[in-house]
């Protein structure tokens, strides 16, 4: 074996040696154990003058700090490995939505899988949400909210096949399976486009007109649709009901029959209430009727066959009752109205008077005869006709006739009224007093 050092002297071992040290034999003294150093060894293998003794590693991702490492084997070449972890609780694979445990030298120490984030509930700087295709995206402020809308249409699927319905049809018949139309179903029997008038019209649950024909416009129709297209309503009847006038504003409203000739085949017009005639009504012979004239009923007008006809008024009667406080409140400004006027240019001619009194238990006593006036005293001036104050003022019931006065007078659209004639009256009577006044009305 060579010489280790020109200077290291190299002492016979006998004893063992220890564990920092290393035997050998020197070339020139073969039978005897030698002890070396490392140091010398080093510095014959290196031809340095260091021992290596110790082996560190760094860490890049952490500068200036040692990376755990280890060293193998304890002798002969030297291999750095990063310190192995521990292999429990880690199990190789993919984690989602992972809880990571990392440790000073950025090696994953402990690993679990987590849920979707759902919610945020706190955010730490500036954020935007934008919508993508088929969303909108709407945030207020107000409320801390963010809504997002989808504006697509919805979820995607696949159509195998299209069939018809209640009241439609495709083609090809029996359904589309790949491409085709739809189409309202055929009526049940075809229309011919066009007008109708009067139209009677059938229709089906969709709306749809199945049938129409042409009416004859006459046992439907209403009031209104008569008189705006100049039909007539024949074999029916128009009833008239409500509590509001008809009015016909223009034109004749004529109502007539088809055959007057036999009393069984007359058609009747029954009035349960009124009619207002605003205008002239025509008798029989067509005439219209004039001022206080009267319709009356003329057997023998039209050859025996009856009509009715205009004719001068005839002579009417109006029966009036007194109280006794109307009586006793009668003075020659002061009376009580027992006719009313007859309107314009027309005044109310008295022709007789009949009057009773009704004692009860109180006299009259009444200084002058009570005139009946056609109008107030201070204007018609004469009476006439008068009622005998001592008929008036008795103890018993009498009847007797009014006295009619000479020209006495007559004014148009006046009342027919009763005063005193002169005089007052002394309110302690309790009787009262009827008439019957026969009268007419005449323009003059």
């Amino acid at each position: 074996m060579a010489k280790i050092g020109n200077t290291t002297s190299y002492p016979l071992k006998n004893t063992p040696v220890a564990a920092d040290t290393v035997i050998g034999t020197d070339s020139q003294d073969d039978d005897n154990t030698k002890q070396f150093s490392l140091t010398g060894i080093s510095e014959f293998v290196t031809g340095g003058n260091t021992l290596v003794n110790s082996v560190t590693g760094s860490n890049e991702a952490f500068p200036g700090t040692n990376a755990p490492v280890k060293v193998t084997p304890t002798s002969g070449d030297v291999i750095v490995d990063l310190i192995n972890l521990s292999d429990d609780g880690l199990v190789p694979g993919q984690y989602d939505y992972a809880t990571v445990t990392v440790d000073q030298y950025g090696r994953v120490t402990d690993v679990s899988e987590g849920t979707p984030v759902t919610a945020i509930n706190t955010l730490d700087g500036s954020i935007s949400v934008v919508g993508g295709d088929g969303t909108s995206v709407i945030t207020n402020s107000a409320t801390n909210t963010i809504t997002i809308n989808s504006t697509g249409s919805g979820g995607s699927g696949s159509v195998t096949q299209v069939s018809a319905g209640t009241g439609l049809e495709t083609s090809p018949v029996g359904g589309i399976t790949t491409t085709g139309t739809v189409s309202l179903a055929a009526l049940p029997a075809p229309l011919v486009p066009g007008s109708y008038t009067n139209a009677d019209i059938t229709v089906d649950q969709y709306g749809r007109v199945t049938d129409v024909s042409n009416g004859d416009g006459q046992p439907d129709q209403g009031l209104q649709s008569v008189l705006d297209t100049d039909n007539s309503a024949v074999n029916s009847n128009i009833v008239l009901t409500g509590t509001s006038a008809v009015s016909v504003p223009t034109g004749t409203l004529i109502v007539q029959t088809s055959n007057l000739t036999g009393l069984a085949t007359i058609n009747q017009a029954v009035v349960q209430d009124y009619i207002q005639i605003q205008h002239e009504l025509q008798d029989s012979s067509g005439a219209a009727g004039t001022y206080g004239q009267i319709l009356i009923s003329d057997p023998t007008y039209n050859g025996g066959a009856g009509g009715v006809l205009w004719t001068d008024q005839a002579v009417l009667t109006k029966r009036v009752s007194l109280t006794s406080t109307q009586l006793n409140s009668l003075t020659t400004s002061t009376g009580v109205e027992l006719i009313a006027a007859a309107g314009l240019g027309v005044s109310i001619h008295v022709i007789s008077v009949a009057f009773g009194f009704d004692y009860n238990s109180q006299v009259y006593d009444f200084t002058s005869d009570l005139g009946i006036y056609c109008g107030a005293p201070s204007v018609a001036s004469v009476p006439q006709f008068t009622l005998d104050k001592d008929i008036v003022n008795s103890t018993f019931d009498i009847a007797a006739n009014g006295t009619q006065s000479t020209n006495g007078r007559l004014l148009p659209n006046q009342p027919l009224e009763l005063y005193t004639t002169a005089g007052t009256s002394i309110a302690t009577g309790d009787g009262s007093v009827n008439m019957e006044i026969t009268y007419r009305v005449v323009g003059l």
